[in-house]
């Protein structure tokens, strides 16, 4: 009996050898359990991005790991509106709650940069990657309040084979504009593809303000608007009376542009109506059967520009109560290589530059705009160093013209409108 047993043991023994030795200490393989921290931040949006870009690893510089959660209106809410976002967005805040990231509407900037619920974001590491543009749509009272996702520039789109029909080609200025516009009215097409939004604010803008952020005094100029010693008329007379030509001469329908949204015109453009539409560099235009073309709005004496703003701006709640990290997720976005994959997630442009960037996922059709984008005359669609508006100001001032009104009359307008904006600052 006692052999069985000997026998029996160094069986035993030798199996505990092959599984790592036969001694009084576990062998084998130990779980090694995860002691890293974790953070959460809530990032606050109107609809979910879901990017690649944190939804991957992302370590923080004490190696924690953050884990962003995307939160929209229709979390608060049933419908989960824009006006709904905004509404509650200025509630959490203000409750001073969970959300450490937000996105910042244009038309909010003012009203939340005034009620102190920004983070200056002026140091943060990576902010130097952003073109120039996009920091100037991204700061209000000399700081940096966000980080812009992506970069949108308003230019037009023209139908290439309406153009070659009539043996034209792509206007480069705006005398070739015109006489296109001329050719094709005579041949009983209404060339412009008017709006309710862009189709007024691009070719006036363009028109009226490259005068300002092209010349080389552009820092003085702004400033005697923003006091008043210019009136804005100054320089906006040359985009109302372009505008006043497109309505008088019948190259923009007054009736139909007063009915139409700009969504609605871009159906229209891409349904055959028309030949040029202003239009974002970023609308998805996959469904068009027609030979297109995009160019910078060629509205000037000598070539075009572009209105651009960034979008999808994310600020940091102040009252945040993981500042650190917050930052440290907006400056890992911030990395170029981030910036471009996101950019290509919503098939936008990026608001950062380098050598290296591949656009051919916006298609061949925008590649000479594109360049133009980031190296041609730019017009920010609101220049927050001025307290006065410019994109909806301009376009509601169109509106008026569309009624009725003339160049004239909505210059002195807009004169007043600067001039009560200055008072009710200085106040």
């Amino acid at each position: 009996m006692l052999n069985k047993k000997r026998g029996l043991l160094s069986m035993l023994c030798v199996g505990a050898l092959l599984l790592g030795g036969c001694n009084s200490e576990k062998q084998g393989l130990k779980k090694e359990y995860d002691t890293q921290k974790e953070v959460t931040l809530t990032m606050f949006e109107i609809d979910v991005l879901n990017s690649k870009v944190w939804n991957d690893a992302l370590l923080a510089k004490d190696d924690s790991k953050i884990h962003i959660i995307e939160r929209t209106a229709s979390y608060y809410s049933k419908d989960g509106e824009k006006e709904d976002y905004r509404s509650y967005l200025d509630t959490q805040l203000k409750q001073d709650n969970d959300i450490d990231l937000y996105i910042v509407l244009d038309e909010d900037i003012k009203k939340l940069g005034d009620a102190g619920l920004f983070t200056d974001l002026s140091d943060l590491e990576g902010i130097d990657n952003l073109t120039k543009t996009a920091l100037n749509t991204a700061t209000y009272n000399d700081k940096i309040f966000a980080v812009p996702l992506v970069y949108a520039a308003y230019g037009m789109y023209w139908n290439v084979d309406v153009l070659n029909q009539y043996g034209l080609s792509v206007p480069k200025n705006q005398k070739e504009m015109l006489s296109v516009f001329e050719t094709l009215k005579k041949n009983g097409i209404t060339p412009y593809v008017g709006n309710k939004g862009y189709g007024l604010t691009v070719p006036a803008m363009v028109s009226g303000l490259s005068q300002v952020y092209t010349s080389d005094k552009k820092d003085q100029l702004l400033n005697d608007l923003k006091d008043g010693k210019t009136p804005i008329s100054t320089y906006m007379k040359d985009g109302f009376d372009l505008l006043e030509l497109f309505i008088d001469k019948g190259y923009m329908d007054k009736k139909y542009a007063l009915e139409k949204t700009p969504d609605e015109s871009l159906a229209d453009f891409k349904a055959g109506h028309g030949v040029c539409i202003a239009a974002s560099s970023n609308y998805d235009m996959s469904d068009i059967t027609f030979h297109y073309e995009m160019t910078s709005a060629n509205v000037l004496a000598d070539g075009g520009g572009f209105v651009v703003t960034s979008a999808r701006k994310f600020a940091i709640n102040p009252s945040s109560k993981q500042m650190e990290y917050a930052k440290e997720a907006l400056s890992y976005i911030l990395k170029e290589d981030n910036m471009m994959q996101i950019a290509k997630e919503l098939k936008a442009l990026p608001p950062v530059e380098t050598d290296q960037m591949d656009f051919s996922y916006m298609g061949n059709e925008r590649k000479d705009a594109i360049h133009d984008i980031y190296h041609g005359i730019t017009i920010p669609m609101e220049d927050t160093s001025l307290p006065f508006g410019e994109w909806e100001v301009i376009r509601n001032l169109g509106r008026e013209m569309l009624e009725g009104k003339s160049s004239k009359d909505v210059c002195k307008e807009y004169d007043q409108i600067q001039q009560d904006a200055i008072k009710t600052e200085k106040e």
